[in-house]
């Protein structure tokens, strides 16, 4: 190119950029101040772990001593606590076979171990004491009940032959509430009467950690034979369980709270009627109902004017409870206001305790009232079993003109009032 081109072309380039530099820049929008800039979550937290679950992009994973928390879901099969793995001390580990101790080595922690461990101990073997105290401390941190429990069984020898008293001892040391409880579920869940008789054996022998484990069946029990079992149990062991069951008196599930009164009811003692009349207190009318059939066994003068406050009361199934007392304990004084009480209730329920209270008190004068719920009319027709409870109380009573009525109701229409007059005996 001729040099003459060369600088032309140069100089055209020169007046370009020139151009371009004196042409002004575009506004600009001025970047904010940090005040005016939306907040930086981050900035208000001490800690990323105080972050809004809702900005935290990672799962919320939380574990306390080796348990997964709530906010895990688990949708894999049921694992068995029995089927844990144990822990593994590494320092053990490490050592030579013949450096472990013989529990390690020849038997491993299970139902199998422990058992063979009990029946040498049973044989007099020295040191399988020792060795059964290991097994079953492994078994229970493993929560192996049932191993547990049926050792607990053959050393307390549940057969009901006396037992060994080491054995007991060591028994009492490989239970814990939570084995005790496995065998209060087992005691409840036995078909056969021998058996859970032997049960009951058992749990006497075993003591206090048997008597709070009944405690803790009976809170959480709707199955009323096993309810009975447990109740049982309890009444068994005598005063081992006696500071238990006043502790039930006091608790806030009305279910112990009653399950309580009528077990003190049973047993007795200076203690129990204290226990029982402070419950007629309760807010609850069944725990009313409850303490006054308990007073019915414990009698007592102190609880006659208690009686027959309750006749008073405001639920008309505590009046009915009282008057049902008050004819078990022979409080003459009580018939008028039972009588008034029969007139005016209309409940069937509370009618057949009202007249089942009369005819425990026996009063000749109660046959009129107790007649009129007897005998239907054209204007009455008592419900059967109202009816029914009319015609015991008219036998208990045994006046002529009771007995008259009693020997009319074996050719009634009702088939059962008429079977329930004809299985009457007549009275002497």
């Amino acid at each position: 190119m001729p040099e003459s081109d060369a600088k032309r072309e140069l100089g055209g380039l020169a007046r370009s950029i020139d151009a371009l530099f004196s042409q002004p820049l575009p506004s600009v929008e001025p970047l904010p101040v940090a005040d005016e800039m939306e907040p930086d979550p981050f900035d208000s937290l001490e800690s990323y772990e105080e972050l809004p679950a809702e900005q935290d992009p990672t799962p919320a994973l939380t574990f306390a001593e080796g348990e997964a928390s709530e906010e895990v879901a688990w949708d894999g099969p049921d694992l068995a606590l029995e089927e844990s793995v144990p822990s593994v001390d590494l320092a053990t580990a490490a050592q030579p076979a013949a450096a472990q101790s013989p529990v390690d080595v020849g038997h491993e922690a299970d139902g199998a171990g422990l058992q063979g461990a009990i029946e040498s101990f049973l044989s007099g073997a020295p040191g399988a004491a020792d060795d059964a105290r290991a097994m079953s401390a492994k078994l229970q941190e493993r929560l192996a009940l049932d191993p547990l429990a049926d050792a607990v069984e053959r050393l307390v020898n549940l057969g009901g032959a006396a037992p060994d008293p080491d054995a007991v001892a060591l028994a009492q040391e490989v239970i814990n509430p939570a084995v005790a409880s496995r065998l209060v579920q087992r005691m409840g869940h036995e078909e056969d009467h021998e058996k859970r008789a032997a049960y009951v054996i058992l749990s006497e022998r075993l003591g206090m950690v048997m008597a709070k484990a009944f405690r803790g069946a009976l809170t959480d029990s709707n199955d009323a034979r096993a309810r009975r079992t447990y109740y049982d149990g309890l009444l068994a062991m005598g005063e081992t369980s006696r500071p238990v069951i006043e502790a039930m008196v006091e608790d806030d599930n009305r279910f112990l709270v009653r399950n309580a009164l009528a077990l003190l009811g049973e047993m007795g003692g200076d203690r129990a009627v204290e226990l029982v009349t402070s419950a007629l207190a309760n807010t609850d009318a069944r725990v009313r109902c409850e303490a006054l059939a308990s007073l019915a066994k414990l009698g007592g003068e102190d609880t006659r004017q208690l009686v027959m406050a309750s006749l008073e009361d405001s639920d008309s199934k505590v009046r009915a409870a009282a008057a049902v007392t008050a004819g078990e304990l022979g409080i003459e004084r009580a018939l008028k206001p039972i009588l008034e009480l029969l007139d005016g209730e209309s409940d069937p329920a509370a009618l057949v305790s009202l007249l089942q209270g009369l005819g425990k008190l026996g009063d000749p004068g109660a046959v009129q009232a107790i007649e009129k719920r007897a005998v239907t009319t054209l204007f009455s027709k008592p419900p059967t079993e109202v009816r029914v409870a009319a015609y015991l109380a008219l036998h208990e009573i045994g006046t002529p003109h009771a007995r008259d009525l009693v020997t009319q109701a074996r050719d009634d229409k009702d088939a059962v009032v008429r079977t329930t007059a004809r299985g009457l005996s007549p009275a002497g």
